[in-house]
C-alpha cells in the first residue's frame, strides 16, 4: 500500500487503464530490467508492452534573468562528445557561436530558475529489442537492452538533456547534478 493518504500503490492504479509503471534507477532500459525481474520468464511479457520511457526533472532556467556566457573549451568538448552519438535523424545544433546560459538574479527570484523541465528517454519495443526480449532469456542485461535501443535510433536521457542545455533551457552542471 503507498503511504500516501491510504491511495492504492501507484503501478496498480496506472494498471486499471492498462497501464503499468515501474519504478527503476536510471534508464528506461533499467526498468525494462526492473519488469523482467518482477516478472519473470513469460511468453507474453514482450508482446505485453509496447513503450518503456525514463525521465528526471531538472531546473528550467528563468528566461527573464538567465545570464548569456560563451562555453569554456571543456564544456564545449563535452557537448560535442555528447551530439556526436546521437541518432541519424536527429537535427544537430550548431556549435558555432553557441551561447550558454548561467542562472541569473533578480529580486524576484534570486536562484535563476523557475519550474522545472523533464530530460527524457523512451523507446518502442520493436526490431533488435523486441528480438531480444522473445529470446526468454531473463538474464538480459539493462547494457543489452541500452544498446538494442540506441541502435533502433533512441535518444539518451543525456542527449535529450544536452539539446536542452544548447536550447538555453536548462544547464550543464544542472544536468549533470541531476543525471550525473
Amino acid at each position: 500500500m503507498d503511504c500516501r493518504l491510504g491511495s492504492p500503490p501507484l503501478p496498480a492504479s496506472a494498471a486499471a487503464p492498462g497501464l503499468a509503471v515501474v519504478e527503476a534507477a536510471g534508464s528506461a532500459a533499467a526498468a525494462l530490467t526492473r519488469l523482467m525481474e518482477v516478472i519473470g520468464a513469460n511468453p507474453l511479457f514482450a508482446s505485453a508492452i509496447r513503450l518503456v520511457m525514463a525521465q528526471r526533472l531538472v531546473r528550467r532556467l528563468d528566461d527573464t534573468c538567465k545570464v548569456p556566457y560563451n562555453p569554456s573549451g571543456a564544456e564545449l568538448k563535452q557537448i560535442q562528445d555528447v551530439l556526436a552519438t546521437l541518432p541519424e535523424g536527429v537535427e544537430r545544433p550548431k556549435l558555432e557561436d553557441l551561447k550558454f546560459f548561467a542562472p541569473g538574479k533578480s529580486a524576484d527570484n534570486p536562484y535563476g530558475f523557475r519550474g522545472q523541465l523533464a530530460i527524457r528517454e523512451q523507446f518502442i519495443l520493436s526490431g533488435p529489442i523486441l528480438e531480444l526480449l522473445q529470446k526468454g532469456n531473463t538474464a538480459t542485461s539493462t547494457e543489452q537492452i541500452e544498446q538494442a535501443a540506441v541502435a533502433s535510433g533512441m535518444t539518451t536521457m543525456r542527449q535529450n538533456a544536452v539539446l536542452k542545455v544548447c536550447a538555453g533551457e536548462t544547464t550543464l552542471q544542472e544536468v549533470y547534478r541531476v543525471i550525473g
